[in-house]
């Protein structure tokens, strides 16, 4: 069967015991609301394929509609055109060029490989960056200062008492911004040669940049006290997940919006089985898992294999000072070895607000 036919048939499950319960004129037993949970679950989890199928077939349509040419440089959409002509003419005219890639372009270009699943194949890198999860701001200077909120409650006072005192905190941290960087020379020749080779050296740069950006945030994370924590196994890894999640949103009073994963430990999910007939949770044939119990998943290895992390967007902050930017220009040698030097950089720092939106677990 195909997902629609699978969704309707799992409709027509919850259908049939909501039927059967309303002509028996009685409530569900406990069996029956199990069934009935488990099948309007799969409803959910179809329309989430359904959903991502039809994302990729529109992906698949919009590059079989390219030129072979085209289609080899389709993975370049982080540059627009002029930046790519501005690429071109320095190369050419052996002059420098700075230009700068947005936000916008790494979350909307082909950098989002879901659930390692990459959307261009080819010689593009798929590095997912974390930061697109979450507010960006920009930083003041070389460090910035923000706030750590504690939670605050509130209770009923009676008429002249003493008001509740609500317990908040507020705790000013100062980070330095961090400068990452990476380069790469190449020769005249390349450039002569395989011109389109240079548009994915930098998309390279980038996605190094990226992966180095990634491994700060968790290691942010990491370091950060008052975080949720949880264990479990990874044969339980769903269980564990559903627990962590409901933890979080009676805490924070939010649902997490994404969890990141190690991609082996993603991998152990997509083989998890239910022990009563060995069907596979999750249908091994469609481009799942792209969310766990509602929740975005991310599959990145800069994560600890055994490791885990829910987050809600509210509870995190990025700091920029300024874009990532990639150039081309001379360096040392450069003009008497026929070289060129190409750079990407960029200065940011990850900032934990609120503690508590973050929820590390532990699968053994």
């Amino acid at each position: 069967m195909n997902l629609h036919e699978k969704r309707a048939a799992a409709f027509t499950n919850a259908q049939s015991i909501v039927q059967t319960v309303t002509n028996a004129g009685r409530e569900m037993t406990v069996q029956e609301k199990s069934n009935f949970d488990a099948q309007i679950a799969i409803v959910d989890a179809l329309d989430s394929d359904i959903a991502a199928a039809a994302v990729d077939q529109e992906r698949l349509g919009r590059l079989k509609s390219l030129t072979p040419a085209a289609q080899h440089g389709a993975a370049l959409n982080l540059f627009s055109d002029s930046a790519k002509d501005g690429i071109t003419t320095a190369v050419k005219s052996r002059t420098a060029f700075r230009t700068e890639v947005s936000s916008k372009a790494l979350v909307e270009g082909a950098m989002l490989p879901t659930s390692g699943q990459s959307a261009f194949g080819g010689l593009f890198p798929g590095a997912y960056p974390l930061a697109a999860l979450f507010p960006t701001e920009t930083a003041q200077g070389p460090s910035q200062r923000y706030y750590v909120f504690g939670g605050a409650t509130a209770d009923v006072t009676a008429e002249g008492a003493t008001k509740h005192d609500s317990g908040l905190t507020v705790t000013a941290t100062d980070v330095v911004l961090s400068k990452i960087t990476s380069t790469v020379r190449f020769s005249d020749e390349l450039s002569e040669d395989a011109p389109y080779l240079v548009n994915h050296l930098q998309s390279e740069l980038i996605s190094a940049v990226v992966t180095r950006e990634n491994a700060a945030i968790l290691s942010t994370f990491s370091t950060t006290s008052g975080v949720l924590t949880g264990t479990g196994t990874k044969a339980d890894a769903l269980d564990v997940l559903a627990d962590a999640i409901a933890t979080a949103e009676a805490v924070n009073g939010v649902s997490p919006t994404v969890i990141v994963m190690n991609p082996i430990d993603v991998g152990a999910i997509r083989k998890a089985k239910a022990s009563t007939a060995g069907s596979y949770f999750l249908d091994p044939l469609s481009a799942t898992p792209a969310a766990v119990h509602g929740v975005k998943l991310v599959s990145s290895g800069v994560v600890e294999s055994g490791t885990a992390w829910l987050a809600s967007s509210p509870g995190v902050v990025i700091y920029r000072r300024g874009p990532i930017t990639a150039e081309i220009g001379l360096d040392g040698t450069d003009w008497t070895e026929n070289m060129r030097t190409m750079r990407v950089e960029e200065r940011f720092t990850p900032a934990v607000v609120r503690p508590t939106m973050l929820t590390k677990l532990t699968l053994t």
